[in-house]
């Protein structure tokens, strides 16, 4: 079954950054496994575009400074991932792009207000909210009421690894 991803930016945070942490792992897995995938697609509007874009430059800057040793507070992460999420993030065809907001939906009040508009990417793309930020995981208890699938990047894994025939 082809999907459809929204995927937060700490997703994206921890991705990139290197700990044993096992959600930060885990995003590693599934930004790789969607980037592998060209069967599922990811959703965008110019908000969320702008702010991975804007926090894969700072990260990006965090790297080169810390290369340098002039990070004075010295964060485990690594390049290896950038390449990764940039060619996800413009491959033709992978991202469904929409310059406009998503419209409002019943429901979305349930969500912290600085997740709001991921949610309505997701109730409007029919997408998987992917998110490991405690807010939205715990709005997840009122996905009935928007119809909005939120998981952990663990959990969206398994959705991912699917192909086309599955």
């Amino acid at each position: 079954m082809k999907r459809k991803f929204v995927l937060d930016e700490n997703i994206i945070t921890h991705a990139i950054k290197e700990t044993n942490d096992p959600r930060y792992k885990a995003s590693g897995k599934l930004i790789q496994i969607l980037a592998e995938n060209c069967y599922h697609q990811i959703a965008l509007d110019g908000k969320l575009k702008k702010e991975l874009k804007d926090w894969i430059e700072t990260l990006q800057k965090d790297i080169t400074a810390l290369q340098h040793g002039s990070l004075k507070e010295k964060i485990p992460i690594t390049s290896r991932v950038i390449p990764v999420i940039k060619n996800l993030l413009s491959k033709q065809g992978k991202v469904i792009f929409s310059s406009e907001p998503a419209p409002r939906f019943n429901g979305e009040q349930d969500y912290p207000e600085e997740d709001i508009y991921l949610a309505r990417i997701a109730h409007h793309h029919r997408a998987l909210l992917v998110s490991d930020d405690l807010g939205i995981m715990m709005a997840d208890e009122a996905k009935h009421q928007s119809e909005i699938t939120v998981l952990s990047s663990k959990e969206a894994i398994m959705y991912a690894k699917e192909k086309e025939n599955e």
